[in-house]
């Protein structure tokens, strides 16, 4: 899917894959603003509704005068099927000094995988039977601290997530 940023382009705004807004959901001319998939915020994901509604709900407030600024949604991605629990979380890579923790007993029909740095999640896949994700989903949604179960995750009790 790619951003219809023409109208932006033609009136002089900044543009990359889409328009480039900065926290307050404003475009290179303040008075201009852009929300949802055609808004490009470095660093945000895109796509999501969760994060179109937060976006508008800023520039709503902008339009009122009042100071708000973006705040990225814990936006987790379940996939609805029976049987299965399929759940994404954020980013997976490790190159800014984040943990990874996977299952080491995993089967066959289950696979776990964290990545945690500064005590928070910042990215998880789970796939498997209804509840696989469940804790892990509930500690996403709250922004949890988990700094406190890494070492009980080292050692592969995922119940432990149950307990923030």
């Amino acid at each position: 899917m790619r951003a219809n940023k023409e109208l932006a382009e033609a009136a002089g705004l900044e543009t990359n894959r889409g328009v480039i807004v900065n926290d307050r959901m404003q475009t290179s001319d303040p008075n201009i603003l852009a929300v949802g998939d055609v808004a490009e915020l470095p660093g945000a994901v895109g796509g999501l509704w969760a994060v179109g509604t937060a976006q508008a709900a800023v520039a709503v407030a902008a339009m009122f005068g009042q100071d708000a600024t973006y705040e990225a949604p814990s936006t987790l991605v379940s996939l609805k099927m029976d049987g299965i629990d399929v759940k994404g979380f954020g980013k997976l890579d490790t190159d800014d000094g984040a943990e990874e923790f996977m299952d080491a007993e995993e089967s066959e029909n289950i696979h776990r995988r964290l990545v945690i740095k500064d005590g928070r999640i910042q990215g998880a896949v789970f796939v498997g039977p209804p509840g696989t994700g469940k804790d892990a989903a509930q500690a996403i949604q709250k922004r949890a601290d988990v700094a406190e179960i890494i070492p009980r995750l080292r050692d592969g009790d995922w119940a432990a997530l149950a307990d923030v």
